[in-house]
């Protein structure tokens, strides 16, 4: 599960770094972002923080995608009519009718907890069934709590980072301009001195355009991962829902048959 992000994250910052290579402008700020003065070390930090947005944003999507999975299979009118079919009919029947759905709603989460319910309500009684139902909704909230820490990882990271390639720029930059004024230099040469605080300039810029990329990347990820965590736990309530109403249809018709027996 891991393994695919890593890669298509991987593929994509590449994919992005040649765009940073070929298509901004050199001068440009967004350049000087990910290609800071200094040579190839100078962007490892950049570099970084780009792989772990992306890896963020990949991670995300591939939730979005189940999230919005589960909505449509939610939605759709088998899903719907299936109160009202446990109503009429036993759940051994109902289960029966489901083998004719299409093999993926059957192989989704919202086809699989179906059939569980069913498969529950054949072999228990409803009061048992239902505590079941909670129970399976807790152990699936959880997990999808779980999916999250690698994201939340990432989210904590990208400001780390940026920070990290603060201290770094600011100790390159003090650093060097420390060492020049230990040299014996001349005020007369202005070019040299113009050159070291060049350097320092430099320095000082990259320390602050590795904490904007990495603030900037944490905060993305943030409202990003808040916005697919909140449409997961939305499906997974209506999943829990939709378990509560076929117990009740079952529950219901059983106390129908005990008001009103069918004559002997």
């Amino acid at each position: 599960e891991t393994l695919v992000p890593m890669v298509v994250s991987l593929a994509l910052t590449l994919l992005l770094e040649e765009l940073v290579n070929t298509v901004i402008p050199t001068g440009s700020y967004v350049h000087r972002l990910f290609r800071p003065a200094g040579g190839w070390g100078m962007s490892i930090v950049p570099g970084l923080i780009a792989f772990l947005f992306v890896w963020t944003l990949t991670e995300l999507f591939l939730k979005y995608r189940i999230a919005k999975e589960n909505e449509s299979d939610l939605a759709r009118g088998d899903v719907v009519r299936l109160p009202s079919l446990l109503a009429q009919e036993p759940p051994s029947a109902v289960l029966q009718r489901m083998r004719g759905w299409d093999g993926r709603v059957l192989a989704r989460p919202v086809g699989r907890r179906v059939q569980w319910v069913l498969q529950h309500l054949e072999t228990t009684d409803a009061q048992h069934a239902h505590e079941l139902i909670r129970h399976q909704s807790d152990l699936e909230a959880d997990s999808a709590a779980s999916g999250y820490r690698t994201v939340k990882l990432f989210i904590w990271a990208m400001p780390i980072l940026g920070f990290i390639g603060t201290v770094l720029g600011i100790s390159l930059a003090v650093g060097g301009f420390s060492q020049f004024l230990t040299t014996n230099v001349s005020i007369d040469e202005i070019d040299r001195v113009t050159s070291e605080l060049g350097n320092v300039a430099s320095g000082l810029s990259f320390a602050f355009d590795t904490t904007l990329l990495g603030l900037l990347g944490g905060l993305l990820a943030s409202v990003f991962s808040s916005a697919v965590q909140s449409r997961e736990e939305r499906c997974l309530t209506r999943l829990e829902e939709l378990g509560l109403v076929l117990v009740s249809a079952v529950v219901f018709v059983g106390s129908i048959a005990v008001t009103f027996p069918k004559a002997a």
